[in-house]
C-alpha cells in the first residue's frame, strides 16, 4: 500500500541533512513483475506518481504541482494519436486538432487540452 516506497522515501530525506546528496535514482517505471511500478495501474490509480512528487518536492525544496489533471491531459492525447496511428482518423482532419491539443498542454492549459483531444476522440 505505500509503505515500502514512503519509507524509502523517508529514509533518502532524513539521510539528506544537510542537503548533501544531489540527485536520486528511482530505478523502476513499469517493473509490473516486480509489483515496484510507479506508472498509473488501474489499481493504483496515480498514486505512486503523486507520492513520487511529493518526494521530490521535500527533496529538492520544489513546488511542483501534484493535481492529477496534467495525467489526465497526457492520457487523452495518447488515446488521440493513437487513432491518428491506426489509421482511425483522417490525418488531413485531426492532425492539426492533435496538434492543437499538444500545443494546449504545453501551455499547461491541461483542461483546455482534454477538451480538445476529448472532441477529437468522441468524434472519429
Amino acid at each position: 500500500n505505500g509503505m515500502v516506497y514512503d519509507n524509502t522515501w523517508s529514509y533518502v530525506l532524513s539521510y539528506n541533512k544537510p542537503l548533501s546528496l544531489k540527485w536520486v535514482v528511482i530505478e523502476t517505471w513499469n517493473d509490473w513483475n516486480e509489483g515496484t511500478e510507479i506508472e498509473p495501474s488501474k489499481e493504483e490509480g496515480y498514486k505512486y506518481l503523486l507520492l513520487t512528487i511529493k518526494n521530490i518536492n521535500a527533496f529538492k525544496g520544489t513546488d511542483i504541482d501534484g493535481s492529477i489533471i496534467k495525467f489526465e491531459a497526457a492520457q487523452k492525447i495518447y488515446n488521440a494519436s493513437l487513432l491518428l496511428e491506426n489509421n482511425v482518423c483522417d490525418p488531413k482532419v485531426y492532425d492539426p486538432v492533435l496538434n492543437q491539443a499538444i500545443s494546449e498542454f504545453l501551455r499547461k492549459n491541461f483542461r483546455s487540452s482534454i477538451n480538445i483531444a476529448g472532441s477529437f476522440i468522441d468524434h472519429k
